[in-house]
């Protein structure tokens, strides 16, 4: 829920996504010293653990975008166009789109030709240029900036993505308002 006096937000669910990244980024703290002290990380399984770490906090951001997306009159699908971009061009909320998917689906799509939704969140990923077995854990750092993956430095690009959309609603003309009027405008 998003709360607004004059140009200040308060935006409860940021916080609840919060307390997720705080525990998502413990767990990768210790995996990466874990991975570190191994020696061979991937053949302990500790690539696998920070895969699925991650796809658990990328789910949780999308999660959170949705809260978001259900303040506008918009489709949940356009608003991720708005908001910072990646080095590859696309935009981040898009992005983080496409891997929670990924993540929460692959299993389903194991032995099957792709249909179009499957067939879009691939793209999208590919649009990073991924390599390797561990597409999220990739991503993750790849949108975070970071040698090993941390949700943290994805809260200030998802309050960005959220900043630009509130402007959009906050914009005569633009096709773009609040869902109900809590002050927004």
């Amino acid at each position: 829920m998003l709360l607004f006096n004059g140009e200040d937000v308060w935006d409860f669910d940021l916080n609840f996504f919060e307390d997720v990244v705080d525990l998502v980024d413990r767990r990768l703290d210790e995996l990466e010293r874990n991975c570190d002290a191994s020696g061979d990380p991937d053949q302990f399984g500790l690539f696998d653990q920070t895969e699925h770490i991650c796809g658990l906090g990328l789910t949780a951001a999308q999660t959170y975008m949705v809260s978001v997306c259900g303040e506008f009159q918009l489709e949940n699908w356009q608003s991720y166009s708005y908001g910072p971009r990646h080095e590859c061009g696309e935009p981040v909320a898009l992005l983080v789109h496409h891997a929670a998917n990924y993540w929460k689906h692959r299993i389903q799509w194991t032995g099957r030709e792709p249909d179009a939704k499957q067939r879009r969140t691939i793209e999208g990923l590919a649009a990073m240029e991924l390599g390797g077995d561990y597409p999220l854990s990739t991503a993750l750092a790849s949108l975070t900036g970071t040698d090993f993956p941390r949700l943290r430095p994805l809260v200030p690009l998802l309050v960005a993505w959220r900043a630009s959309l509130i402007e959009l609603a906050r914009t005569e003309g633009s096709g773009v308002e609040f869902r109900s009027n809590r002050g927004g405008v």
